[in-house]
């Protein structure tokens, strides 16, 4: 299984995953594909990212991009996805062969503002303090500034800050398959994530400061809102690969495939990204994503590969090996 990510921070969504392909034969062989995309937009307002079994996963894509959820903005697609999974879980057909698949939606409702909770902005102030009555620098976006000024004039506590800038929403939808359908949904608000990889990892087990990295945590001064985005998803490429050997993520892997969404679509931050050697030599490269010939590819050493999509994976009557995404 990949390990995938969302978060929703005050600039808006991020979603992350890495590009691994595992493949399982019946003997037990098991092989990597390095240059699987596991990202999807559906029409103008949404996206999503998928971990689990590559073909019912790419089935149910194919589904939802043929119906008229497509057409949805955030909150009519969140209401209705649910039933239409449900449905059309029940008609694939080697559902039998496909135990679980879990994607992390995304997604714009231009006809509604966004939100942040009050409780949660204090929470995690008073989690940069560390238990200190000190000062600490909180970066804060015009709109949030905005809104908390507003609730100060008008005295307001506890409540759900108004931002004034189109709402973007973030939640989970897990698929498991046994002897009946079972369907899970999770909410994340501001400031919270969801996550979902290998070996029954979820949010709980990413370390919270990231969040403050993120989203509070003070940036170089002087930064264009652009330049946040590439640092957050730097943040996020160091975050993944450190938790591959931590874990010993052996389905994690190739390079780490990550979409900001804002009030003005999707972004696609690309280039390489190095760690640091201790003895001071060149950086090694550990995730490259890039636009080639006008595609999104993959380099591994001095190859480029085009990424393929999960969405592209199934075809109706073929014989594939178990392959996870």
């Amino acid at each position: 299984m990949s390990l995938i990510y969302g978060i929703k921070t005050q600039d808006g969504v991020y979603l992350a995953s890495d590009t691994r392909l595992t493949k399982r034969t019946d003997s037990g062989a098991v092989t990597y594909e390095d240059d699987f995309c596991k990202f999807h937009t559906f029409g103008k307002f949404m996206y999503s990212v998928v971990a689990g079994d590559a073909n019912l996963a790419s089935y149910l894509l194919q589904k939802i991009h043929a119906s008229d959820l497509i057409k949805c903005g955030y909150s009519e697609f969140r209401k209705k996805v649910e039933e239409f999974i449900r449905n059309e879980v029940g008609l694939y057909p080697k559902v039998s062969r496909a135990p679980h698949v879990v994607f992390i939606f995304a997604g714009q409702d231009p006809d509604r503002k966004d939100e942040m909770s009050m409780d949660k902005w204090k929470e995690y102030a008073l989690f940069m303090q560390n238990g200190q009555n000190i000062s600490v620098p909180v970066r804060m976006t015009e709109p949030l500034k905005e809104a908390l000024l507003k609730a100060a004039t008008e005295k307001k506590q506890g409540k759900i800050l108004e931002l004034n800038k189109p709402y973007i929403g973030l939640f989970s939808l897990e698929v498991k398959v046994s002897k009946s359908i079972e369907i899970t949904i999770v909410d994340s608000e501001w400031a919270s994530y969801l996550m979902f990889g290998p070996k029954g990892l979820t949010a709980k087990d990413a370390p919270p400061d990231l969040v403050v990295k993120l989203d509070l945590g003070k940036k170089s001064p002087g930064l264009t809102k652009r330049e946040v985005i590439f640092q957050n998803t730097a943040e996020l490429i160091f975050f993944f690969f450190k938790m591959i050997p931590k874990h010993k993520l052996n389905t994690v892997g190739g390079a780490i495939f990550t979409a900001y969404i804002g009030e003005w679509g999707a972004l696609f931050p690309e280039g390489e990204l190095g760690i640091l050697q201790p003895d001071g030599s060149p950086p090694q490269p550990v995730s490259y994503v890039l636009e080639y010939e006008g595609k999104f590819c993959v380099k591994t050493g001095d190859k480029i590969k085009p990424l393929r999509f999960v969405s592209s994976f199934y075809q109706s009557g073929s014989q594939m090996d178990l392959s996870l995404i």
